[in-house]
């Protein structure tokens, strides 16, 4: 997210303009990373801000959390959010922020995550940023592409082509983005 740079900068417009929203909120960043939601929170006023994250990256989000002085507002936990206690007696929060969408808004799996968050941990009226998006679609031809990189293990110089074509269907399916190419074949 942080090289993305028109995404960040939309995430730290949404934060910075609306200091009525974040002044003395409690905020949990879902999939935190290196917390570059939670410093802007913090930033844009949160008294206090859970940043949650699974992978090892929330031991880069601490130290980068005490880099900036603000240990005391920021709290990193490492774990999935699904399994998360809040600390300090903390049971609701006021704000459930997430970088959660990937290529074509799904591709990263997050939102199931931000979901539970919002349902365990959002107060009645609380707010969730985002709260909605839009995915736009395009028809196109891709019947080269599919030629190119699909068609071509049913024969692959006339050897082994059945063997080949289910190898690599057999790979595509161990990267999860492409299990569903198995299912349309």
């Amino acid at each position: 997210m942080i090289q993305d740079k028109v995404r960040t900068a939309t995430y730290a417009n949404f934060m910075l303009t609306t200091p009525d929203l974040f002044r003395d909120a409690i905020v949990l960043d879902v999939g935190c990373g290196t917390g570059i939601l939670s410093l802007l929170a913090a930033r844009a006023g949160a008294k206090r801000v859970i940043a949650v994250d699974a992978s090892g990256i929330a031991k880069t989000a601490e130290r980068i959390v005490r880099a900036n002085g603000l240990e005391d507002v920021i709290t990193v936990i490492k774990g999935k959010v699904e399994d998360a206690l809040l600390p300090d007696g903390i049971d609701k929060v006021d704000i459930v922020i997430s970088e959660w969408m990937g290529y074509a808004l799904l591709y990263e799996s997050m939102l199931d995550s931000v979901l539970v968050a919002r349902d365990r941990f959002l107060r009645p009226g609380g707010v969730m940023a985002p709260t909605q998006c839009r995915l736009m679609l395009g028809l196109c031809d891709a019947g080269e592409v599919r030629k190119d990189r699909i068609d071509f293990w049913e024969d692959v110089y006339g050897t082994l082509a059945d063997y080949g074509y289910r190898h690599y269907l057999s790979f595509l399916c161990r990267i999860r983005s492409f299990c569903d190419v198995r299912r349309r074949l």
